[in-house]
């Protein structure tokens, strides 16, 4: 095997070029040692070499083109072709677009580097794409200018050369206990706040930052360091960067016994810590638990046929993550769009009662009990006219009452009970396309339809994820239990005795079991002992009891045998559903995990049971690989698809006498069987037979499977 020539590194393309000098070098390096970064950038950072230099030779060490961003002023169109959270998490901005040529420029650290090749081509499809080495330095200064609108005019454009207020040495402020002088503690007591880390230049900045706004800082650089201290006085906050030595968890609980009402947070970089991201996406994640947990109490409680408001939250959250709402903004949409959900039935809503009545007294008995303005005014604005109105600027408060707008429409167009199938996606698309421009947003309602329709198609990929084996003695319970089950997209097995559902359960290792006793619980008790000493392993697959009355003192010793939950069930089977929903992610997760295809060596293979096809051909076409998949349809394995994809796109198939785009929607609708995935060069693709887009052939798929489906639950 011919190895490939190793490259030069960055110093000795430097040296050769007579740009720096050995002693340079050894500062440099002495320096990024220390302090973290890229050797250039410690260059860049310290004067020894400008921008431009510092390209020119990392073009030279990638064998590629650079750009010198400090320079350039990127318009907003060419930035909106990369969406600004990959441009974050992957460290590239695009700078350039060459129309005639449908080439887009975009810089970055690594135009080496595939699997982010892969990852542009994704979201900039059909656009050639030409990467450019640019400076760690210039690259971190625009994309905090351009994508998360940062002031860089200070220090030469270089917004993240830190202040270097630490001494020739490098140190921190402070190490270890020392006793904080004036220019370190600012205030005493409660307005000084304890930064516990162990980067030199962050510290400074933090430090600098802090001071600007009036607050004292003591600086150490280890959790054992901070112990020494907090016990002589009290901060008002301490920060702690997840890199750091020492003891934490100890100083955490010695905090908590001696200050309980000093805030502690950890970062692992200063723009985490100023941006809170991170917070507010745990707090949103357990409002929506509660939220969603207190309405299908609720639901139970009351007897509702159906729980809407948990629908109702569930898809505003999905539309404002799909529109990228912060987090902050996210909390105050959801919870709108609880309080209109709830207010219905506060107001015992019928046919009489008009929406924007509703909307009136809701808001009216909010203000009277001081509530956020923001969210009175979010549902004040509901079903408001929008033509031709907000195309400069789009406060909050119209956003977010469009998004549960658009929802509450989606929820009186469809059964929320019900699965989302394509046909109900094409009715909620007429009934928002007729409100779009006047009561919609166009972009609030592009964007809901495109999430239905990637949600159905995720539905239909993942629908093989999960089997569920029901034990019961009262088939007439069986209905509802079983189409809540299929909703969810397990596939059902149900047995009416110990010795039938044994024999099932050995056959078909379940994923998940569901025993719905016809007796008390006392008796759901004595069958789940039975089940276990006969080898049902509760601990290893997710158990549940469903009953019609269950007290809390007998729960214990159900959930000694490891049943997950016992779940009382009459009409309303929400919370079954919900935990459904839990199971089946949590099943999905662990199949593509397993189930992770890469750009194929030799050959890759796999279930129809575990990846469908719809999901081979979503998954080749995100990598956008060439290859050949053959799959062989279980049990016999005589019929066989042969199916070629050119850069992720489908272009021919052969099923028996079948060929083409019919040979693929045949294979669609096999449960069963295994497929090979093999690496296919180009001169060796066949004639095309293939000319539909992938996204007409995958939802034509879907409504085959929907077809079948609707079949089986009818026969």
């Amino acid at each position: 095997m011919i190895k490939k020539a190793s490259r030069l590194r960055l110093d000795e393309i430097l040296v050769k070029e007579g740009i720096i000098s050995q002693e340079q070098i050894k500062e440099a390096l002495s320096r990024q040692k220390e302090r973290g970064g890229k050797f250039g950038s410690q260059l860049l950072l310290h004067g020894y070499i400008d921008e431009a230099g510092l390209v020119k030779a990392l073009a030279t060490q990638f064998n590629c083109d650079g750009v010198v961003l400090s320079k350039l002023d990127i318009p907003e169109i060419i930035l909106k072709f990369i969406p600004r959270r990959l441009a974050i998490a992957r460290k590239i901005i695009p700078f350039d677009y060459d129309l005639e040529n449908n080439v887009l420029k975009i810089a970055c650290e690594d135009p080496n580097d595939k699997s982010l090749l892969n990852e542009i081509n994704f979201v900039a499809r059909g656009k050639e794409i030409r990467l450019y080495v640019a400076a760690e330095l210039a690259l971190n200064t625009a994309i905090a200018k351009f994508y998360m609108g940062r002031d860089t005019s200070k220090n030469g454009g270089l917004l993240l050369e830190l202040p270097r207020e630490t001494g020739e040495t490098g140190k921190l402020p402070i190490s270890g206990a020392e006793k904080p002088n004036e220019a370190t503690a600012g205030k005493p007591g409660d307005e000084t706040i304890l930064v516990v880390i162990d980067d030199a230049d962050e510290g400074a900045a933090i430090h600098n930052l802090l001071n600007r706004d009036g607050y004292g800082v003591v600086i150490v650089d280890s959790a054992d360091d901070a112990l020494e201290i907090v016990g002589s006085r009290r901060f008002h906050s301490v920060i702690i960067k997840d890199t750091v030595s020492g003891d934490y968890l100890s100083l955490i609980d010695r905090l908590r016994k001696l200050s309980p009402g000093t805030t502690v947070r950890y970062f692992n970089s200063v723009s985490s810590l100023l941006l809170l991201d991170e917070v507010y996406g745990y707090e949103a994640g357990l409002l929506y638990q509660d939220l969603e947990l207190f309405t299908s109490l609720l639901a139970a409680r009351y007897d509702l046929a159906e729980n809407r408001a948990a629908t109702v939250g569930l898809y505003t959250d999905k539309l404002c993550q799909r529109l990228e709402i912060p987090h902050k903004d996210r909390l105050t949409i959801v919870n709108a769009a609880y309080i209109h959900e709830l207010a219905r039935h506060y107001y015992r809503i019928g046919d009489s009662l008009e929406r924007r009545q509703i909307v009136g007294l809701t808001g009216k008995l909010l203000e009277s009990l001081d509530y956020s303005p923001v969210v009175v005014a979010i549902l004040q604005c509901l079903y408001t006219d929008v033509s031709d109105k907000y195309t400069e600027r789009l406060p909050i408060e119209i956003l977010g009452a469009n998004i549960v707008t658009a929802v509450d429409v989606f929820c009186d167009t469809v059964a929320t009970e019900q699965r989302l199938s394509l046909d109900k996606l094409d009715a909620t698309r007429k009934k928002l396309q007729e409100m779009s421009g006047s009561q919609l947003l166009p972009e609030v309602t592009d964007a809901f339809i495109a999430m239905l329709k990637d949600e159905i198609l995720r539905f239909h990929t993942d629908q093989n994820a999960g089997q569920a084996m029901i034990l019961t003695d009262n088939p007439d319970r069986l209905a509802g239990i079983e189409a809540c089950l299929k909703n969810e997209g397990f596939r059902v097995i149900a047995a009416a005795g110990i010795d039938e559902f044994l024999e099932l359960y050995e056959r078909s290792q379940p994923d998940v079991i569901l025993l719905v006793p016809g007796g008390n619980l006392p008796q759901a008790l004595e069958l789940s002992k039975s089940l276990a000493d006969r080898g049902v392993a509760f601990e290893k697959i997710p158990g549940f009891i469903l009953t019609e009355q269950a007290e809390p003192s007998q729960l214990t010793s159900i959930f000694d045998l490891a049943i997950e939950d016992v779940i009382t069930v009459d009409r309303n089977l929400d919370l079954l559903m919900v935990k459904m929903r839990r199971v089946r992610e949590r099943l999905v997760a662990r199949a593509r995990e397993a189930a992770g295809l890469k750009a194929p060596e030799g050959e890759e293979t796999g279930d129809l049971r575990n990846l469908g096809l719809i999901d081979l051909l979503r998954k080749m076409s995100e990598n956008r690989q060439t290859v050949k998949i053959t799959i062989a349809e279980s049990p016999d394995a005589r019929k066989q698809l042969l199916l070629c994809l050119h850069e992720g796109n489908p272009v021919f198939a052969r099923l028996d006498t079948s060929a083409g785009v019919e040979a693929l929607y045949q294979a669609a609708l096999w449960e069963s069987g295994n497929w090979t995935v093999e690496a296919l060069p180009e001169k060796d693709l066949p004639d095309t037979n293939i000319h539909d887009s992938l996204d007409d052939i995958i939802v034509r798929c879907c409504r085959l499977v929907d077809a079948r489906r609707a079949e089986q639950e009818q026969s």
